[in-house]
């Protein structure tokens, strides 16, 4: 088990390397874009929403193994309100943005399905191998 003191010297670390890997990040993500004359928005809807959901995904993994899925799930649904609560609202508080109907409308359509997806299958409190296969499908 790690004491306090090395695990945030971890999370210090990981904010560390955070800061310098985002910027080449989203660098590649630009040259994508252009290269294969992606929208910037299907890029950011898909290759963008799959690396950064990355740590997401691990911690959700890890948990299942170490027997506490509780806190896989919680962290898949608390990063889903934060993402599009606090993290949208922080972006336009420092470059306002705007964002074509379609866009909205697209992604928002998705966003909506898998959140009803979610409320259906975890209903009764247990969310079956069905209900994971739904998830995966949208």
């Amino acid at each position: 088990m790690y004491t306090l003191s090395i695990s945030i010297a971890f999370l210090v670390m990981s904010f560390i390397i955070l800061n310098y890997s985002t910027d080449y990040f989203v660098r590649g993500l630009g040259v994508l874009s252009k290269r294969f004359k992606i929208p910037g928005s299907i890029v950011g809807a898909t290759i963008a929403a799959m690396g950064s959901s990355a740590p997401e995904f691990g911690t959700s993994v890890f948990s299942v193994v170490e027997a506490h899925p509780t806190i896989g799930l919680g962290t898949i649904i608390g990063s889903a309100v934060f993402n599009i609560t606090l993290l949208i609202a922080i972006s336009v508080w420092i470059r306002g943005c705007s964002v074509s109907r379609d866009v909205l409308h697209r992604d928002g359509l998705f966003y909506l399905l898998a959140v009803v997806i979610m409320i259906i299958c975890m209903w009764d409190g247990k969310i079956s191998r069905y209900g994971a296969l739904s998830w995966t499908c949208v």
